[in-house]
């Protein structure tokens, strides 16, 4: 199995989104890394789907997004819409992942569950 490269835009410099992404995607990665926070279920407030959107030109190179969020159901759409190809989302914010997983798959794209490190991997084998 070829490992995959998908690098955060997290730590990049806010003002040189545009440039710092660039230069990931003509580096060759494999997906582009949004890893989005609400300021409830994890601080602090990152950003939203607007930012996502404004990159989707840079490039071909599939975008996932990290939804660390407490409803992330309520942010499926925008991702998508702006051009995500993979939603993960975490376990500990839904009592209903494989559910989600489902709607996410009925929207065209890929689900992803995460999980914090306290909860037991056990949780995913459903």
């Amino acid at each position: 199995m070829k490992p995959m490269i998908a690098p955060s835009i997290l730590s990049c410099d806010p003002s040189q989104f545009r440039p710092s992404v660039k230069e990931m995607l003509d580096g060759g990665c494999d997906w582009l890394h949004f890893d989005v926070m609400d300021g409830q279920f994890v601080p602090p407030i990152t950003f939203g789907a607007e930012l996502v959107k404004s990159l989707r030109d840079l490039g071909d190179t599939p975008f996932e997004v990290h939804l660390m969020t407490e409803t992330p159901e309520e942010h499926f759409d925008a991702f998508i819409e702006a051009g995500c190809q993979r939603v993960i989302f975490h376990y500990e914010a839904t009592p209903h992942a494989h559910r989600l997983c489902q709607s996410l798959h009925e929207k065209g794209v890929q689900a992803g569950v995460a999980i914090n490190p306290a909860t037991p991997i056990e949780v995913l084998e459903n």
